[in-house]
């Protein structure tokens, strides 16, 4: 079954810096009727808080933010910046793939982190990632075969 779908699946966004990545990819969020507006705002005020802890792996961030504001269900979107971002995390930065998610429980936020935890830790995962010219094609890669989304 597929985690994501193309329709909160953008390629090449351009942006002019990380809380305007974070914005896109909760604009994807927010049309896919997974959250309110108000969402968005959260997920760049918890970066901003907390610092860039989203920034997971190497030019992967994964903004999101708590239930209560504003999350309707359970989703995700994916954009790949035109033009890789700094967040701020000097381990992990430039940023070219942001995975925003809005989870409805702690439970469902625990099983989120692991199935993007397999999926950004498949071999060649990054490169694959990288070379995707579309929103099919990055479908695709995110959606491997085997996974269960289960929340």
């Amino acid at each position: 079954m597929k985690w994501i779908e193309k329709r909160t699946i953008r390629t090449n966004v351009k942006v002019e810096n990380w809380q305007d990545a974070v914005k896109k990819s909760g604009d994807l969020l927010v049309s896919g009727e997974f959250v309110d507006p108000r969402y968005i705002q959260a997920m760049i005020e918890t970066t901003i808080e907390l610092g860039p802890y989203c920034v997971i792996a190497p030019g992967i961030a994964i903004p999101h933010a708590r239930p209560e504001m504003g999350v309707i269900e359970t989703g995700f979107s994916a954009i790949t910046l035109a033009d890789p971002v700094e967040f701020g995390n000097h381990d992990n930065d430039p940023v070219f793939l942001v995975l925003a998610f809005c989870a409805l429980d702690h439970d469902s936020h625990i099983n989120i982190l692991k199935l993007m935890a397999r999926a950004i830790s498949r071999e060649g995962f990054i490169k694959r990632v990288k070379q995707a010219v579309d929103e099919d094609e990055l479908e695709k890669i995110l959606n491997f075969p085997g996974d269960d989304d289960s929340f």
